[in-house]
This record gives C-alpha cells, structure tokens and sequence, in this order.
C-alpha cells in the first residue's frame, strides 16, 4: 500500500486553512442507480458526480460512500497539481510515477488512504478500542472554538453554523467532517495501544536490524558555508590563511582526542565539548546528539566515514571533505536521538517515533490486507475525467 504525498485528511489539529485545498466545487445529486456505470448529471461546470450517500464500496461490511471517496480523489488531485501543475490529460503518463497514468495515480493514491481508515475503524471496535461520539463531538467543539470562535472553549450556534457553512462550500458536509475526525482520533488510540509495551531495548534491536548508524562530526570548514550555489554545488573557497588556520585547529583537536581513544567515555564527553566549542556545522543546533541515518551509498563524507567506523566510539583520522577538514565518532544509537523535523510544524521526531511509526504501520499493512473491500460496479477503477 502506497503512503506518497501528503493529503490534507481532517484530524485533531485541523485548522480551517487544511480545507482549502478541497475548494471550489460541489458534490451533485441524482436519483437513480449507485452504480457509476450510470449516466451521472452534470454541476458546476465540468464536474461530474454522484449522489453523496452513493455506496462507492464495503469495507467488511462498513459502508463508504461517494461523498468520502471524492473528498480524498479531490484531495490528491489537488495535491498533485499543486506540484506538477494542472492535469489536462487523464490518459498521459503521470509526472510523479511515469508507470501510470494520471488517472491510475489518482486511484492508486486516494484508494489506500481511504479504505486504510475504515480498516481502522473496525480493528478498534474489534479491540474496544472505539472513540466514544462524545470523546469526538468535544473534540470538534474545540477545534471549532479555536479555528474560528472567539477561544473561550465552548461552541456557539452561531460559530457551528459558520463552520458548517465554510465545510459545504469545499464539498464537505459535517456528517463528513464528523467521520473524518473520528477515524484520525482511532488510529492515534490505535498506535498508542499499539506500541504502549516497545521497550528502549526493543527501538535499538529495531534499529540493528535496520543498520542505522549514529555519528557526530566536528567541521572545520575550508569554504564559506553560506556561499553555496545550487546549480553547481560548489562553495566559495576561503583564503588561504583561513584554510590554513583551518588545518591548525583540526590537528590540535584530533590530538587532544586521540590522547583519549582508548576510553570511550572519556572520548564521548572530550568529543562534545570540543564539538560544541569548535564545529561549524549549521546543523549542529538541530542535530546536538549527532546523527542517525541509513547507509545509502551517501556522497556525504561524514557518513562516508562513519561507516567504516567501529559503532563503539570509533575515532576517525581527519578527513578532507566540500565543507573542510572533518573529525567523526561513531557511537551506538540512543532511541531518542533526532532523526529529522516535520516539515509543517518543525517538530523534531526522533528514531523512537520512527521505529513505533514503521512497526505500527507494518501493522497496518497486515490489517489492511486482510480486509473484505468490495467494490460497487465502475467505481474501483473510476474515469475521473468524468469526475474532474
């Protein structure tokens, strides 16, 4: 199952701005046969629908309907062109993955996403683990209150009727928005269940298995770091004084560490303070505790060289890379070191939240596989050029 590109599914931090991406056209009504073999009728413009409470498919025996699915096509068809711009040709090769067309892309994307949620939905209620309607009408009172009330924590009929209104003009009805939540607030008391019992033992034998690799890098840079183009991914060299005065202080360092190589302890601490002193590297203030990351045949020459390391405290020599002369220590994973940062809200995850992330959605793939996902005729294999 796919899990590419991000679509914006309502969840517990929704903000009335995650919604505008679904903007600018109307779900249709018509009578007649739920199969979208039918002659559907025409709205705004081009758009094609179908009636909003059309069963588009089962997930054991859970219905889905057109409304649902056409709030996540809609999603990732947006999404998509907000990349690769407007797709006008549903039959051409798709720009993200040229083995498929834009309309089996849209699919393929869209499909997993939403069936993935009702297959949630009803391991939770197989584990009592259901979100209470109460548990999700407060929590949608407070996002409410806070996306677009006046913040006193309590929902007006006027703030709903505002709400409601701004949801149907972006083809979202709140009966939607309600399902929309309650399946965000399953998977989190899902994944929460999930990996309440993985141990620090548990992260780390995941990591080994993995081959991650955690280092730190003291960086005596030889170029001007903040010179760097991008078009030939070269820096603007510093003089020759500096590049010298560069290799002076590397080699005084390497010294005081290599006095200590022999005690790991030692060597950690001594390698931190004289990294913190020293070091260079713009991604020091992000990255204190180092690095973990996967060998991928990286060009970087930090990670080049921490791979021929030992992973206890290994020291290495000085080595000359783009950015100057750099001093690395392997040293073994700890579960919360940071991996990286979310790129919507700059919060750090560390190789704790990657493991439980990874583990829990193998998980969900195992779930997801065993699913009974029946399809209403037409529908599994939609042409969305009738649609968009």
């Amino acid at each position: 199952m796919k899990r590419r590109l991000t679509v914006p599914v309502l969840c517990t931090c929704l903000c009335l701005a995650m919604l505008a991406g679904c903007g600018g056209s109307k779900i249709a009504s018509y009578s007649g046969s739920d199969s979208a073999e039918s002659s559907p009728t025409s709205s705004g413009g081009d758009l094609v629908t179908y009636d909003a409470d059309t069963v588009v498919c089962t997930v054991d025996e859970s219905d889905i309907t057109w409304e649902e699915y056409y709030y996540f096509l809609n999603s990732y068809y947006t999404t998509m062109e907000s990349y690769y711009g407007d797709i006008t040709d549903w039959t051409a090769a798709n720009a993200y993955d040229t083995s498929k067309t834009n309309n089996e892309e849209i699919l393929n994307l869209a499909q997993p996403s939403m069936l993935e949620s009702h297959v949630l939905l009803a391991q939770a209620e197989d584990k009592g683990l259901s979100v209470s309607d109460d548990a999700v009408d407060q929590q949608i009172a407070s996002n409410i209150d806070s996306a677009i009330g006046d913040g006193d924590g309590t929902l007006s009929d006027e703030e709903e009727t505002t709400f409601e209104s701004y949801l149907s003009e972006d083809s979202v009805s709140r009966t939607l928005y309600d399902t929309l939540m309650k399946e965000s607030m399953t998977y989190t008391a899902l994944y929460n269940d999930y990996t309440a019992n993985i141990t620090d033992e548990d992260v780390l034998s995941w990591a080994d298995g993995q081959g991650y690799i955690a280092a730190k890098q003291i960086l005596f840079p030889t170029v001007d770091l903040s010179s760097y183009d991008s078009d030939t991914s070269t820096y603007t060299a510093l003089s020759d004084e500096e590049i010298a005065e560069a290799k002076t202080n590397a080699q005084n360092v390497y010294a005081q560490l290599q006095a200590v190589a022999d005690n790991p302890d030692t060597l950690a601490t001594l390698f931190d303070n004289l990294m913190n002193e020293y070091s260079q590297d713009t991604n020091l203030a992000d990255y204190p505790d180092g690095y973990c990351f996967l060998p991928d045949n990286s060009t970087e020459t930090y990670e080049q060289t921490a791979e021929s390391l030992d992973e206890n405290y290994g020291l290495s020599d000085i080595v000359e890379s783009d950015e100057g002369y750099v001093i690395v220590l392997r040293f073994p994973p700890a579960p919360d070191m940071t991996m990286g940062y979310n790129s919507s809200s700059s919060t750090a995850f560390s190789l704790r939240d990657y493991c439980l992330s990874q583990e829990f959605n193998g998980q969900v793939d195992q779930w997801y596989a065993a699913a009974q996902i029946v399809w209403a005729d037409g529908f599994e294999n939609l042409d969305l050029s009738t649609v968009f």
